[in-house]
């Protein structure tokens, strides 16, 4: 029987059914609106071992409290302050008393805690080690070249340890001379005496608000507009399946009263198109982050290009206010020359790049200021700075402000900026998120940003006004309904960066999203979204696009599977107008994903826990009309003890 069969009958048995959703699998879908689709596998793996563990909120320190997509930069503050003006929690209902705590933050923070204390003796890290919880993870489908992923994980509070192995669609196992397809792994001590994190093997590095060096998880505007202020930990295992954006070698993190330090040294490979002339010799002309290796090219490129770099940052807390300095020096095997395009003017060029940076926060009463500044290899500086305020119990705003020069550069920077890189931008986000009674809530942003050199595909300075405003209504706690709408206004290109005259003026880009979510039973939750989008170009072509779906979820806690599926209808006018939704799949897989052209699409995930240790998670999908490439099963097994 082919797959869409199998679809069309499982939909049919369980269209007039309707499902539920665990709070924290919610939380994962707010967390990707934030990271726009970035891979958060490894966030999601926390989520779930802390689920299950625990944490204790007598212990829990800033960097942990991070490791939650819904608490604020306030909110963390807050909950330090607290605990240490009045001592350690007794029950987890004083969480009430905290400063910009509300009642949903503490719903969605209490399946993660513990009031239980935790004793970082030598006796306590052994017995840990001796008790910890294996997870294995193998992913697939049955499909002729599918993709394969491998992954082990051995954690305790203290020790973690793990390796994984992935191959894309249509790549081979074995590359030849390059290796197998790709691999990784570290083992890492958490919270040992002065030891905050120490690792060897694959690991990330977040310095400050990332205008010198940020990897894994940023901060975007997105629906929650007080989520401005990056707080990912200095040093953190690397767990995902991006190839090239991570450090391979030792780092550690030390706290000691006041002070904390933190160093690393790393030497990677990393895939780049080797060019050759009779001036330069050999040298990168551009880099590859796809991952992907099918090609003969592409084979050409992997680990074409090796990366030696070493970092450092040092700070100190006083009781309200928080300082330090970081830096970062990278080398690069050959040297990197781009493209001769205006565009490329300020790109990283040579053999190596190194920066330096210093940061500062501080919480005053019902304000947390933050901000971090920073310097490149050519002395050029980027700034930025930020504020959340809790105006009262019922209004937060939020303030953040960027300056970052045409010239300035840094490798792997990620920071709260309009474009990718923390490059060429000024700019000022206001937000606020306004709750008048129980249940009602308004949020809002209004950013305005501009640059003074050229982007790519725009042969001028940009400029741009971009705004939301999402009102929200839960008149009780089986039901959530909201409506968005959000406006961009820019400057663009029409007819191609290449073109030596090229027309340009702004465009406009315009949607509107109408959610509606509503718990049914113990076991079954109806979710329904409808939303539109508009486009309009330099030249005046507009463009349009919309999707509708309803989705079902279904869990019995005292059955051994549970399920949820979608029935979604797409229709745009091009690529242009394409519209993003949060897609269920397998556990910790969940993505964002762009549609567009014109085409029903459905599928049913499951999950089916076959006794205590072992779980089978399935998910079928097809657009229609139907067509084979668009037939999909995933496959994923889940083993732990």
């Amino acid at each position: 029987m082919k797959y869409w069969s199998l679809l069309l009958f499982f939909l049919w048995t369980f269209t007039r059914i309707m499902a539920q959703e665990r709070e924290w699998e919610i939380m994962q879908e707010e967390q990707s609106g934030v990271e726009e689709g970035q891979d958060i596998e490894g966030d999601m793996e926390n989520l779930e071992y802390w689920r299950q563990k625990k944490i204790s909120i007598n212990k829990i320190d800033l960097s942990d409290l991070s490791l939650f997509p819904f608490i604020s930069s306030y909110q963390a503050e807050q909950f330090i302050i607290y605990r240490r003006l009045l001592g350690n929690f007794i029950d987890v209902i004083e969480l009430q008393a905290i400063p910009g705590w509300d009642e949903i933050t503490i719903r969605k923070f209490i399946p993660f805690i513990t009031i239980a204390d935790i004793t970082f003796s030598k006796d306590q890290f052994l017995k840990s080690f001796r008790e910890g919880s294996h997870q294995f993870i193998w992913r697939s489908s049955i499909k002729e070249g599918s993709g394969i992923l491998g992954k082990y994980q051995y954690k305790t509070p203290h020790f973690q340890g793990g390796m994984q192995f992935d191959k894309d669609a249509g790549e081979k196992i074995w590359q030849g001379n390059k290796g197998i397809s790709f691999l990784s792994g570290q083992v890492s001590i958490h919270r040992l005496g002065s030891i905050r994190q120490f690792i060897m093997g694959d690991f990330t590095i977040n310095m400050a608000q990332g205008l010198l060096l940020g990897l894994g998880r940023t901060t975007r505007k997105s629906g929650m507009p007080m989520m401005i202020k990056r707080q990912q930990p200095f040093l953190t295992p690397f767990r995902s399946t991006d190839e090239n954006r991570f450090f391979r070698g030792a780092g550690i993190w030390l706290t000691k009263s006041r002070w904390e330090f933190g160093g690393f040294y790393s030497k990677n490979k990393l895939d780049g198109n080797i060019k050759s002339d009779s001036v330069f010799g050999d040298y990168i002309s551009s880099f590859q982050t796809s991952g992907i290796h099918i090609s003969e090219a592409e084979l050409m490129d992997k680990n074409s290009l090796e990366l030696n770099s070493v970092g450092f940052m040092a700070g100190y807390s006083f009781s309200r206010f928080k300082i330090g300095i970081h830096g970062v020096k990278h080398i690069f095997s050959l040297p990197i020359f781009r493209s001769a395009e205006l565009y490329n003017k300020y790109a990283i060029q040579g053999k190596d790049c190194h920066g330096i940076g210093a940061k500062v926060e501080a919480s005053i009463k019902n304000m947390h200021l933050f901000g971090e500044a920073a310097k490149d290899k050519e002395g050029q500086l980027a700034v930025l700075a930020g504020m959340l305020m809790a105006v009262d119990r019922r209004l937060d705003v939020s303030l953040l402000a960027r300056s970052i020069a045409k010239e300035y550069r840094s490798f792997w920077a990620s920071a709260f900026t309009e474009a990718t890189e923390p490059i060429d931008e000024k700019g000022l986000y206001i937000g606020l998120s306004f709750k008048p009674f129980g249940g009602v809530q308004l949020d809002a942003y209004v950013d305005w940003y501009r640059s003074k050199w050229v982007k790519y595909q725009v042969n001028a300075p940009i400029s741009g006004l971009d705004q939301l405003i999402m009102f929200q209504c839960k008149p009780d706690r089986k039901t959530v309904f909201y409506i968005r709408y959000k406006q961009e206004v820019k400057t663009a290109g029409a007819g191609g960066d290449q073109q030596a005259i090229q027309q340009v003026g702004e465009s406009l880009a315009a949607g509107v999203r109408i959610h509606l979510e509503r718990k049914l039973t113990d076991t079954w939750t109806w979710r329904n979204r409808v939303e539109w989008a508009k486009q309009l170009s330099v030249t005046g072509v507009q463009t349009r696009g919309s999707i509708i779906y309803s989705e079902w979820f279904w869990k019995d806690f005292q059955k051994p599977f549970s399920l949820n599926t979608r029935i979604m209808f797409c229709e745009t006018d091009d690529y242009t107008s394409r519209l993003y939704a949060y897609e269920q799949d397998v556990k910790f897989y969940g993505l964002i994903s762009a549609f567009y052209g014109k085409f029903l699409r459905a599928y049913i995930n499951m999950n089916i826990d076959i006794g205590s240790n072992l779980a089978l998670q399935i998910k079928l999908s097809q657009n229609l009309p139907l067509a084979s490439k668009t037939t999909a099963l995933r496959l994923q097994m889940i083993w732990k003890r």
